[in-house]
C-alpha cells in the first residue's frame, strides 16, 4: 500500500510539475518596436564607431554660429544670396545619414541591436534607467511579463518601412523558435507604427496575438507632408502659440494670446509687418534649405518618406524627385508602403481582428503642431497630428473645440446611447478606425509614457489582457483621461463639459491669465493643500 501510495503521490508531482511548465510556456513573449531617433553610428574603417545621429552638441554649437549671423544679415538686408555659404556645418550634421537615390546609405552606419530579451541588457542605461519613452515601456512589460519574455527591436529608421518590416519578420521569427513560442505580442511606438502596418501587410497575422499602437505614425505626420510638399509657412501667431503651450505652465499661452490681442488692438500692422519679414525669409530658405541641404539628405532617406501622409504623397514626389528614374528604387518601395499599407490601414486592421489579433490604439495630445507649415493648428503631440496617431479621430483644431451636438458624418461608431467626445470638447473619436478601442491622454508629449506611472501601466494592461478588452472594460482607463503629474494619476475626461469659458475679448484673457496665476502660486507654495 505504501509503495502505491509513493507512486500516485510521484505522478501526482509529476502532473503538477507539467502543468506549471505548460502555465509558463502560455506566456507570450512581447515585442517593443522602437521608434525613429535611436543613435546612430558611423563604422570607420579601423572598425570604431562615431555617433552620427542624434546630434551631438558640439555639432549643433558650430552649425548655429556658422549660420546665425548670416541669417540674422539676410533679414535685416533681404538679401539670401550668400546664405548658402554658411550652411556646411548644418549639412554635414545630417550628412553622414544620407542615403542615395536608390536608397542605399551612403556610409556604412549601424546602430545598437538586442536580438535576445532585455534581461540581458540591464548594464544598457536605456532599459536600466529608463526615464520615459519605449525604454520605459520596456521596463512596465518586463515587470509584469517577466525580462526573459520582453524583446526590443531596434532598427536604422533611415531605412524604409518595408525594408524594416522585412527585419521585424526575421527578429519574431527567432523570438518565436527561442520562447518556442507561436505568436508575439507587439507594442508599435512611434515609427514603429509604419513598420508594424508594413510586417501585417507583407507577412500576415499568424504570428501575432495582440498589437498596441503607442503614438504611432502609421498615417503619417502633417509636418513631413507638408515640408516634403514644399508648403513651408511660418506666421508669427503659429511660433506664439507652440512655445506657449510648450513651455509647460498653464498661463504662458494666456500670456502670449494677451500680448498679441493687445498688439493688435494697439499697432495692428505690427504683427503684420513681422509676418511679411517671415515670409520672405521663408521664400528664400525654400531655396537655400531645399537645394542646399534637404535634397542631399533628408530627401534621400527612406524612413522620412514613410512619414508622409497619402493625401501629400504625389505632390511631395512631384517636388522633390527631379529626376524620376535616378530616384526609381525608392519611388516604387516607398510606393509599396504609401498604396498598399498606409493607405489600406484601416482594412489591415480589420483583417487583422478578423484573424484573431487584438488591436488596440492609445494617442496623446499637449500643443500645436511645430510652427513650420500651414496646418499647425492640428493639435499634436509635439511631433505625430493627433488625427493621425489615433487612426483618425475628429479632432478640432488648436484653440477651438467641436459641437457636441454636431452629427459626425465620418462617425463609424453609430451607437446614440454614448458619445466618443471629450470633456475638453477636442475629440471626437467615434470617427476612429477603432473607436470602442482608442484611448487618449491630454497633457502628454510624444512617447512621454513615464515608468512607473499609470501613463506607462496603461500600455502594460492593454498589451497583457488575455481577453479582448475596450474602453468600458476597466474604470481606471477610460477613453479620455489627462496626467496628473504632481498626483501621478489619470484623471478621467469622460463626459463633455457644458460650458465652455469665453475667452474671447482681452478682458476674458485676463481674467483667465489672473486665474491661472492664483493657482500656480498655491501649488508652488502649498496654499489650500
Amino acid at each position: 500500500m505504501k509503495k502505491l501510495i509513493s507512486v500516485l503521490l510521484a505522478v501526482v508531482m509529476l502532473f503538477s510539475l507539467t502543468s506549471v511548465a505548460f502555465a509558463a510556456e502560455e506566456i507570450v513573449p512581447v515585442v517593443v518596436v522602437s521608434g525613429m531617433g535611436r543613435p546612430l553610428y558611423e563604422v570607420k574603417e579601423d572598425g570604431s564607431r562615431v555617433q552620427v545621429w542624434g546630434p551631438q552638441t558640439d555639432s549643433i554649437v558650430k552649425a548655429v554660429v556658422e549660420l546665425a549671423p548670416a541669417l540674422i544679415k539676410a533679414i535685416v538686408t533681404d538679401d539670401y544670396t550668400d546664405l548658402p555659404n554658411h550652411t556646411t556645418a548644418l549639412t554635414d550634421m545630417f550628412g553622414r545619414i544620407a542615403h542615395n537615390p536608390d536608397g542605399t546609405p551612403k556610409y556604412e552606419i549601424v546602430t545598437d541591436l538586442y536580438p535576445k530579451s532585455i534581461g540581458n541588457y540591464m548594464d544598457d542605461d536605456f532599459f536600466a534607467n529608463p526615464g520615459s519613452g519605449e525604454g520605459a515601456i520596456c521596463r512596465g512589460i518586463a515587470d509584469e511579463v517577466g525580462y526573459d519574455n520582453t524583446y526590443f527591436f531596434s532598427y536604422d529608421w533611415t531605412n524604409s518601412a518595408i525594408t524594416l518590416a522585412a527585419q521585424l519578420n526575421d527578429y519574431i521569427e527567432n523570438v518565436k523558435a527561442e520562447k518556442n513560442a507561436d505568436k508575439v505580442k507587439i507594442v508599435a511606438c512611434s515609427m514603429g507604427g509604419t513598420i508594424t502596418m508594413a510586417y501585417l501587410t507583407d507577412y500576415g497575422y499568424d504570428s501575432v496575438d495582440t498589437v498596441v499602437m503607442a503614438s504611432t505614425a502609421f498615417l503619417g505626420t502633417e509636418i513631413v507632408g507638408q515640408l516634403f510638399s514644399k508648403k513651408m509657412d511660418i506666421s508669427i501667431d503659429a511660433v506664439l502659440a507652440y512655445f506657449g503651450e510648450f513651455i509647460g505652465y498653464d498661463f504662458m499661452p494666456t500670456l502670449f494670446s494677451i500680448i498679441t490681442t493687445a498688439i493688435n488692438m494697439n499697432n495692428s500692422d505690427l504683427i503684420a509687418s513681422a509676418d511679411d519679414a517671415i515670409d520672405s525669409l521663408v521664400r528664400n530658405l525654400d531655396v537655400v534649405l531645399y537645394s542646399e541641404l534637404f535634397m542631399d539628405t533628408f530627401v534621400t532617406l527612406p524612413g522620412f518618406w514613410s512619414l508622409i501622409p497619402a493625401a501629400y504623397y504625389e505632390d511631395a514626389k512631384t517636388a522633390l524627385f527631379t529626376d524620376r528614374e535616378e530616384y526609381g528604387f525608392l519611388e516604387a518601395e516607398i510606393d509599396h508602403y504609401i498604396y498598399d499599407v498606409q493607405s489600406n490601414a484601416q482594412k489591415i486592421i480589420a483583417e487583422a481582428q478578423s484573424a484573431g489579433v487584438k488591436y488596440y490604439v492609445t494617442a496623446t495630445y499637449l500643443c500645436p503642431g511645430i510652427p513650420v507649415y500651414e496646418n499647425y493648428t492640428n493639435y499634436t503631440d509635439n511631433l505625430v497630428d493627433l488625427n493621425y496617431s489615433s487612426g483618425m479621430a475628429t479632432v478640432a483644431p488648436y484653440g477651438t473645440t467641436l459641437d457636441p451636438e454636431a452629427v459626425n458624418e465620418n462617425a463609424i461608431c453609430t451607437d446614440d446611447t454614448h458619445n466618443h467626445i471629450s470633456a475638453d470638447l477636442i475629440i471626437d473619436a467615434s470617427s476612429c478606425f477603432l473607436p470602442e478601442r482608442t484611448w487618449f491622454v491630454k497633457g502628454v508629449g510624444h512617447m512621454g509614457y513615464m515608468y512607473k506611472t499609470p501613463m506607462c501601466d496603461l500600455i502594460v494592461y492593454l498589451v497583457t489582457s488575455e481577453e479582448y478588452v475596450d474602453i468600458y472594460s476597466n474604470p481606471e482607463y477610460p477613453q479620455f483621461t489627462e496626467y496628473d503629474g504632481d498626483e501621478n494619476k489619470l484623471v478621467s475626461l469622460t463626459g463633455y463639459a457644458e460650458e465652455i469659458p469665453a475667452r474671447d475679448t482681452l478682458a476674458d484673457l485676463i481674467k483667465l491669465l489672473v486665474k491661472q496665476l492664483i493657482s500656480l502660486i498655491a501649488k508652488l507654495f502649498g496654499i489650500g493643500a
